[in-house]
């Protein structure tokens, strides 16, 4: 069995590119590389690819329509797969379906000849004697692990891999502050054409926010995000942003629980104070929260 060095550690992989988080960002960069045939393992924490597209539900590519290369092929893949509204753009932003996203980023990783490693954490690195880095440490059911590579890329969206290889970072801004936290949801039982004043691709943001504050006034709902917006995706599925989390540090894990438990509650009353205002919400029904918290 081959060990990293410098650790008793099993070697899970020695290859050119190591690419530790599979957001929209890490997706992309292990695909990009795959194709130009380097070796590549792609590394994610939860159980699918797409991050905050995915398992954030954050079902939404903003301004794509000045953008070339990847994102246009995964967008014109969505539609191919039937996973795009046909009422679909406004200012050059378009609503997709994540569970289609999921099974897309997958195809298209594998074609790559990218390694996929679900559920898996990276905590650590091991370090060459000059101070480079030789390999990222992992946390998994296979437990401890180590990844050998030529090149690592942090795609983590926090920073993780760079702070454990001791590169400097900020947090916040000058006074230590950071923006709030938000969980999406996915809503399902609407109509669409019920629901277009509410609905961000159908009706101006503003009127759009107006109209659903105005609904949630009338139950007594003043919810923490003052924009609350819904976005139409496919069919009856919607997703909903409607809470911020204030005061929650994003690298500490006690603050990021604490911020999840607390979204998670006030989606789901905001969901029975609607569906109990009866009319064009009688049916609407919570479909899910994200896996985690968009920080």
């Amino acid at each position: 069995m081959k060990y990293v060095r410098n650790l008793d550690l099993p070697a899970a992989a020695d290859v050119d590119v190591v690419i530790a988080g599979a957001g929209p960002a890490g997706v992309c960069a292990a695909i990009a590389a795959g194709r130009t045939g380097a070796k590549t393992v792609l590394l994610e924490s939860v159980g699918c690819l797409g991050g905050t597209w995915t398992a954030g539900h954050l079902g939404w590519i903003i301004n794509y329509h000045n953008k070339t290369g990847l994102l246009v092929e995964i967008v014109d893949k969505l539609r191919e797969r039937g996973a795009v509204p046909e009422r679909a753009a406004i200012s050059g932003s378009i609503p997709f379906n994540p569970e289609t996203m999921k099974s897309l980023l997958e195809d298209l990783c594998e074609d790559a000849g990218v390694r996929i490693r679900l559920h898996t954490m990276v905590t650590d690195v091991v370090k060459h004697a000059d101070g480079t880095v030789a390999a990222v440490v992992t946390s998994s059911k296979s437990g401890p692990e180590g990844w050998r590579g030529k090149i690592f890329i942090d795609a983590t969206g926090d920073g993780d891999l760079a702070a454990a290889a001791g590169c400097r970072f900020d947090f916040g801004n000058s006074q230590g502050k950071t923006q709030p936290m938000s969980l999406l949801a996915l809503v399902c039982g609407i109509r669409p054409e019920e629901v277009e004043k509410y609905t961000n691709n159908y009706t101006t943001r503003m009127e759009a926010i107006g109209n659903i504050l105005d609904d949630f006034a009338k139950v007594g709902i003043s919810p923490s995000y003052k924009h609350p917006s819904l976005f139409h995706l496919c069919d009856d599925l919607f997703f909903l942003m409607a809470n911020h989390q204030y005061g929650y540090s994003g690298i500490n894990a006690d603050d990021i629980t604490r911020a999840t438990i607390d979204g998670r509650k006030e989606v789901n009353k905001q969901i029975d104070a609607l569906r109990g205002l009866g009319g064009v919400w009688k049916n609407i029904q919570l479909a899910s929260t994200g896996q985690y918290i968009g920080v």
